[in-house]
């Protein structure tokens, strides 16, 4: 894509990054979480418009990933005090991810139409054909 193009609001992408200050874009995407379209609508500009700005300068994708790490560090850290102050759905719900390798899966039931039993056809397994060497023998 170009710097000449167009996005869906018509906003040509020159125009735009010419506005567009990366120390604004920074302090938006750092009070967002990373989060693109808060951040575009914070600097007044497109999803898309602010997704290639970002894009073209490494340094930028960077700090927008940083920022979107921190948030991930949040959730596990809500999960885990979940855990510890005795809540089973967050006990449940780490142990269901995480606790696979010892033996913590979630147990699903399958049925058929209506609660019934799975329909199925047993295929009988046969054994295979021998072969016949029928080349000539040279002797």
């Amino acid at each position: 894509m170009n710097d000449q193009s167009e996005f869906p609001h018509g906003v040509r992408v020159k125009k735009v990054f010419r506005r567009l200050k990366e120390a604004d874009v920074v302090r938006a995407l750092a009070a967002n979480h990373g989060l693109l379209v808060q951040s575009a609508m914070a600097l007044g500009v497109s999803r898309e418009a602010l997704c290639q700005f970002v894009k073209r300068r490494p340094h930028l994708q960077d700090y927008r990933d940083a920022q979107v790490e921190i948030v991930l560090d949040v959730a596990e850290n809500n999960v885990v005090t979940g855990i510890y102050n005795g809540d089973d759905k967050y006990t449940r719900w780490y142990l269901d991810r995480k606790g696979q390798s010892r033996g913590y899966v979630t147990r699903q039931e399958v049925s058929g139409p209506g609660g019934a039993p799975v329909p199925f056809t047993m295929i009988e397994r046969v054994p295979p054909l021998k072969l016949i060497d029928v080349t000539p023998n040279p002797e």
